[in-house]
C-alpha cells in the first residue's frame, strides 16, 4: 500500500511537473512569438532604399562628361554592372564599345511610375562627352534626359549612424563562407542555438587565449547575436541568455535562413569613420573599400567578417598589421573548414587591405554639410523619427552644380591664402548657398573648407555681420515708400550729398565713413548710391525711413529680427546666416516674393509611394515695379559699381538675353549676393 500511494504521488508530482512544464512553454513561446513577431515580422526591419538622395542629373548631348565619369555617376546612385552577381531588382549598366546601356531599377519606379528611361548613350570617339543619346522606352533621340539621383547618405535606426541595406542576392558566397565560418560554422544546419558554440564558447573563457585557434570561431550562433541585437540587450545575465536561445528557436520557426543572414549582415555594427558609425556589411563595403558589397573580394570578406567582434579593437585605421592578422586568421579557419584551397589561401594572404583613403575624398569634404541640414531639416517633413530609416528622402542639391561649387571654392580659397601669409595656411574659411527662388530649391550648398577638418556649417549656422549686402534692402525699403503713405516717398532718382555726417540716436552719435573715407561732397542719386555702395548716404537714408521700420522691412523678407535697431545696421552689422541672406535675396530674383528654401523635395516609402512632397512657401514682400527697379539698380553694380569685376569671368547684362545682378559686401569678412531670374547665390569669405 505505502508503495503503491509512493507511485501515485511520484505519478502525480511528475504530471504536474509535465503539465506545468508545458504551460510555461507554451506560455513562453506564444510570450516571446508576440515580441518577434511584433519586431521582426511587423514590417520592415531594414528598408533597401532608404536613404538622403541628390535631385536627378540632368545629362545632355555634347555634355563634357567621360563614359568612366557617367559610370561613376551611376555606382554613386547604386548601379552595378549588367553581368555582376546582385539583386536582379538592382539598377544595371553595361558597357558596349563607345555606348553606356542603361537600365534602371526598383527605385526608378516611384508611386508606381518608371520616371527614368531606359538608355542608350553613345560617347564621341574619345570618350571624353556624349555624342547622342537613345531612350530605349520611346525608341527615340532626346537631347537631355534625367537619371536617377545618387545617394548621398544612408539612414541608420541609430545615433549618428549610417547603413546601406543589402539583399541576400547582393552578398557575394565569399562574404557568406568568411561569416559563417568565424562566427557560425554550423548556422546552415542548426535550428538557432549552436550547441557546439556555446561549449567552445565556454571552453575559451576557461582557457583564456584570445589569439588560439578556438578564438577564431564566435559562441552564440548568428540568430542569437540577431535576437540579442535587435530584440534583446548586452545584459550579462543567465536569464538573458536563456531567452535568447528559446527566441532564436522560435525565430527559426517564422524566418528561412536566407532572411536570418540577410538581417544580421545589415544589423551588425562594423567600426566608425570620422566619428559615424558604421552599420551592416552594404555601408562597410562602400565605407572601407568604397565598392558595392556584391564586389568584395575574398580578401576584403575576410576582413569584414574579421571585425565583426570587435570593431574598435580591430580598427584598420589605427593598427593595420593588427587588424591583417585577424585577417588571415580567418583566411585560415575557412581553409580549415574546406572553403578554400591552399592556392586560393595563399593568393588572399598575400594581398595587403587596401582601404579607400578618406583624406582628399571631395564626397567627404562637401556634400556631407547639406546631408547634415537635411537630417536637421526631417522632422519638419516626416513626424515619426522611427519611420527614417525607412524613406527615401529626395533632397534639391544639384549633384553637378554642387560639385561646380566646391571646384571653385576650394580653389578661390587656395588662391586667397597666398594673400594672408600671417595666416596659418588653410584657416580662411568660406560658405556658399545656392537657391531656386521661384520654388526655394537648394541645388548647391559648401558649408565649409572641409568637412573631415570642421563639421561646422557655416551656410547654414555662422551668423556673421553681412556688411554691405544689406544695403539693397534699405534701398528697396526707400523704393517701397511710393506705397507707404506715412513717410517721405523717395525714388531711385532722389539724390542725397556724399558728405561727411554725424548722426544721433538715443542721445549717441554715430559718425560712419565711406569706403577709403572718400567723399565726392557732390549730390548722389540713390540709384548711384548703391552702386557705388556709399555707406553715409544709406545711413541717412534709412535714418529719414526710420531704421526700425527698415528692419523689420528686412526680417519680413527673412533675415533674423533684431531686438533693437541702431543706425549702424544699415550697414549691415546685424548677423545673418549666408542662408537667411539668400532666402532674402530671394524677394529680389521672384519680383517681390520671398520663398523659404527647400532642400527636400519629397519623400517615398521604399516601395517608392511618395509620403511627403513638399510645395514651395511664398510670401509676397514688396510690390513687383519695387523688385523691378531694385533688380534693374543692381543689375548696375555689376555693370559698373563695386561688382564691376565679375564681368571677367563672363557675368555680363546683355539686354534681351543674360540678366546678373547682385551686391557686394565687406564687414570683417568678404561677401557677395548675386541672382539671376533662375537662381541666387550667396557666398561668403572669412
Amino acid at each position: 500500500v505505502r508503495d503503491r500511494l509512493l507511485n501515485r504521488w511520484t505519478l502525480g508530482t511528475l504530471s504536474i511537473l509535465v503539465v506545468g512544464s508545458f504551460l510555461a512553454f507554451t506560455y513562453f513561446w506564444f510570450e516571446f512569438s508576440d515580441r518577434i513577431d511584433r519586431r521582426l515580422l511587423g514590417g520592415e526591419v531594414f528598408t533597401r532604399s532608404a536613404g538622403i538622395y541628390s535631385a536627378p542629373k540632368t545629362l545632355r548631348v555634347d555634355e563634357p562628361i567621360s563614359l568612366q565619369g557617367l559610370v561613376d555617376y551611376l555606382k554613386s546612385a547604386g548601379y552595378v554592372e549588367k553581368n555582376d552577381r546582385a539583386d536582379p531588382s538592382r539598377s544595371r549598366y553595361v558597357i558596349e564599345g563607345n555606348v553606356l546601356a542603361i537600365e534602371p531599377g526598383f527605385t526608378g519606379v516611384i508611386d508606381g511610375k518608371r520616371v527614368f528611361p531606359a538608355l542608350s548613350v553613345k560617347f564621341k570617339k574619345d570618350l571624353k562627352s556624349v555624342d547622342r543619346i537613345g531612350n530605349r522606352d520611346t525608341g527615340s533621340e532626346d537631347g537631355q534626359v534625367r537619371l536617377e539621383p545618387k545617394i548621398l547618405s544612408s539612414i541608420a535606426a541609430e545615433k549618428n549612424g549610417r547603413r546601406k541595406t543589402i539583399a541576400f542576392a547582393d552578398i557575394p558566397p565569399q562574404l557568406i563562407k568568411a561569416i559563417t565560418v568565424t562566427e557560425d560554422r554550423s548556422f546552415f544546419e542548426h535550428y538557432g542555438v549552436n550547441v557546439r558554440g556555446i561549449a567552445r564558447a565556454l571552453w575559451r573563457r576557461y582557457d583564456g587565449d584570445d589569439d588560439g585557434p578556438l578564438a577564431n570561431q564566435g559562441g552564440s550562433s548568428i540568430t542569437q547575436q540577431l535576437v540579442k541585437n535587435l530584440i534583446l540587450s548586452n545584459e550579462q545575465t543567465l536569464t538573458r541568455k536563456a531567452t535568447e536561445a528559446f527566441m532564436s528557436v522560435i525565430l527559426e520557426t517564422r524566418l528561412t535562413k536566407e532572411e536570418i543572414f540577410t538581417l544580421y549582415v545589415n544589423q551588425i555594427y562594423l567600426g566608425q569613420q570620422q566619428g559615424v558609425s558604421i552599420y551592416g556589411a552594404g555601408e562597410a563595403a562602400d565605407a572601407y573599400f568604397g565598392k558595392d558589397v556584391s564586389q568584395l573580394t575574398l580578401s576584403e570578406s575576410a576582413f569584414l567578417a574579421g571585425i565583426i567582434r570587435s570593431p574598435n579593437r580591430y580598427n584598420p585605421y589605427k593598427n593595420i598589421e593588427k587588424v591583417t592578422e585577424r585577417r588571415n586568421q580567418v583566411l585560415d579557419s575557412m581553409r580549415e573548414a574546406g572553403e578554400l584551397d591552399d592556392t586560393q589561401l595563399a593568393a588572399a594572404r598575400q594581398v595587403p587591405i587596401m582601404l579607400k583613403q578618406v583624406i582628399g575624398r571631395k564626397e567627404l569634404q562637401a556634400m556631407p554639410y547639406f546631408s547634415q541640414y537635411v537630417v536637421e531639416q526631417l522632422p519638419n517633413v516626416v513626424s515619426d523619427p522611427e519611420a527614417l530609416q525607412h524613406l527615401r528622402v529626395y533632397t534639391s542639391i544639384d549633384p553637378d552644380l554642387q560639385q561646380a561649387a566646391y571646384d571653385i571654392v576650394t580653389k578661390r580659397l587656395a588662391a586667397l591664402d597666398k594673400f594672408f601669409p600671417k595666416k596659418a595656411k588653410g584657416s580662411l574659411n568660406a560658405a556658399l548657398i545656392a537657391v531656386r527662388p521661384k520654388t526655394g530649391e537648394i541645388v548647391a550648398m559648401v558649408g565649409g573648407r572641409d568637412y573631415q577638418q570642421n563639421q561646422f556649417n557655416r551656410a547654414t549656422d555662422a551668423m556673421r555681420q553681412p556688411g554691405s549686402v544689406f544695403k539693397p534692402f534699405v534701398y528697396a525699403a526707400a523704393i517701397n515708400s511710393a506705397y507707404d503713405s506715412g513717410s517721405r516717398v523717395f525714388t531711385a532718382a532722389s539724390v542725397f550729398k556724399d558728405e561727411k555726417k554725424t548722426f544721433t540716436f538715443d542721445q549717441n552719435s554715430y559718425k560712419p565713413g565711406n569706403f577709403g573715407d572718400s567723399f565726392s561732397n557732390q549730390e548722389t542719386t540713390l540709384r548711384d548710391a548703391l552702386v557705388k555702395s556709399k555707406n553715409v548716404i544709406t545711413v541717412d537714408l534709412a535714418m529719414q525711413l526710420n531704421i526700425g521700420k527698415v528692419m523689420n522691412f528686412a526680417a519680413k523678407a527673412g533675415l533674423p529680427k533684431v531686438d533693437k535697431a541702431y543706425p549702424s545696421m544699415a550697414l549691415g552689422t546685424a548677423e545673418a546666416t549666408p542662408l537667411s541672406i539668400a532666402t532674402a535675396y530671394t524677394m529680389f530674383a521672384n519680383l517681390g516674393d520671398r520663398v523659404l528654401p527647400m532642400p527636400i523635395t519629397q519623400v517615398t516609402g521604399g516601395d517608392g509611394r511618395t509620403v511627403n512632397a513638399p510645395s514651395p512657401d511664398k510670401k509676397n514682400v514688396i510690390r513687383p515695379d519695387v523688385a523691378y527697379v531694385m533688380n534693374d539698380i543692381m543689375k548696375d553694380v555689376i555693370n559698373r559699381g563695386t561688382a564691376a569685376q565679375v564681368q571677367a569671368w563672363g557675368f555680363r547684362n546683355v539686354a534681351g538675353k543674360t540678366a546678373f545682378a547682385g551686391k557686394t559686401g565687406t564687414s570683417r569678412d568678404g561677401w557677395f549676393a548675386g541672382f539671376t531670374p533662375e537662381l541666387v547665390c550667396v557666398v561668403y569669405v572669412g
